[in-house]
Parts: C-alpha cells; sequence; structure tokens
C-alpha cells in the first residue's frame, strides 16, 4: 500500500492511516477469515495473549460495546502499543523514510514480520549490483533467512543511504501484489479478500 500522501510518517500517523484499512476500534468476527476474530485488525487467533482480549471480554460480559466500555482507552492505549512494539520498531520504521517505513509496517501488519523480511532481504539483493572488478557493491549478498538481524538491517540503511529507498518500497510491494495474487490462484475461498488486499480496503487477515 502507498504511504497516504502529504504525511510526514510518525509512528502515530503511519498507525492512523494503516487504521483505515484495517477498520480503527472495531471488533469483528468474520466467519470465512482465518484470523477468527479481530480487534481493530488484531487477530485473536493469532495474538490469544494480547493484554487487551480480557478487558474487550469484559466489555461483552457487562453488555456493553467496547467503545462505550469504561476500559475503553486502556484499550486505544495497549491495541497502539501493540502495534508499535509488534510491527513498527522491530522493522526500524522510525529510522527510514517515510514511503519505505510506511510500506514495510503495513507488510508487517499484513504478512507477519518473517515474509515481510523475505521480500525486504529479496529486494535487496536484487539492488546489490555487480562491480566490474567482479565484486558486489554492498559486498556478499544477504542470506535469505527471513530473519531480520543486524546483516539485513545494516544493508537496508546502507542501500536507503545511497538513495534507494523508492526502488526498495517498489520491490516489496510488487512481491506483496504477487503473493495476494497466489493466494486467489492456489485457494478459491480466498478471493472475497483478493479485491480488498489489493486496493487495502478490505480487513481479512492472512
Amino acid at each position: 500500500m502507498a504511504m497516504p500522501q502529504g504525511e510526514n510518517m510518525d509512528f502515530s500517523k503511519a498507525f492512523y492511516a494503516l487504521m483505515a484499512d484495517e477498520g480503527l476500534w472495531h471488533l469483528e468476527h468474520d466467519p470465512r477469515d482465518p484470523g477468527g476474530e479481530t480487534w481493530s485488525g488484531i487477530s485473536r487467533k493469532n495474538h490469544p495473549r494480547w493484554d487487551g482480549w480480557s478487558l474487550i471480554d469484559q466489555a461483552k460480559a457487562d453488555g456493553v460495546s467496547v467503545t462505550r466500555h469504561r476500559n475503553f482507552e486502556r484499550i486505544k492505549a495497549l491495541t497502539e502499543k501493540f502495534y508499535e512494539d509488534t510491527f513498527w520498531l522491530p522493522l526500524d520504521c522510525d529510522k527510514l523514510p517515510d514511503g519505505l517505513a510506511y510500506e514495510l509496517f503495513e507488510q508487517a501488519v499484513n504478512l507477519g514480520i518473517s515474509r515481510t523480511t523475505y521480500y525486504l532481504q529479496l529486494t535487496l539483493n536484487c539492488l546489490n549490483k555487480p562491480l566490474q572488478n567482479g565484486a558486489k557493491e554492498f559486498g556478499s549478498d544477504l542470506v535469505v533467512d527471513k530473519a531480520y538481524g543486524p546483516a539485513t538491517r545494516n544493508r537496508l540503511l546502507a542501500i536507503v543511504e545511497k538513495g534507494r529507498a523508492q526502488a526498495v518500497q517498489n520491490g516489496i510491494n510488487g512481491l506483496q501484489a504477487a503473493w495476494y495474487i497466489n493466494l486467489g490462484t492456489k485457494n478459491i475461498s480466498r478471493r472475497v479478500f483478493t479485491n480488498g488486499w489489493l486496493s487495502k480496503r478490505g480487513r481479512g487477515s492472512i
């Protein structure tokens, strides 16, 4: 998903921009969604230990909507902290240009850190062009292990420093789109979400 135009993307702005697609302060249980019950894009199935679930369950027990419950402000704070700690900070989004930071954040939320890192490593390797002396511009290619460690971090920052953030952003975005197409090709039942995934207007979880 492209970064919203005209934004300087700190975490707060990135979070609220993403929530326009994920469903801000929205509790949903779509039986077609393998992620099960979700709150603002957080899947209970995938993140059952998130502290906010107990407060949401309390609102249900009290027969009050989450947004009107006495614990709502606490739930909001826990939601924002979850996204920042789980998806924003682990990929160094706070150190990157706006468009790339938002793309990595959005993919981490929708695809997971591991797959996002996989796409990032593939892209960074393809941007590591050969030199006339037989070496490569940034040294040996990264080991594509889906782990965002020091080697991947340093390579990303080095390539960004060379002014290639847009190339990285475009590369990982293209791989994300291909993943969605592949999902819909292999499993027809997932096609109910394909338009949403490709336009980033749906809330189906991966």
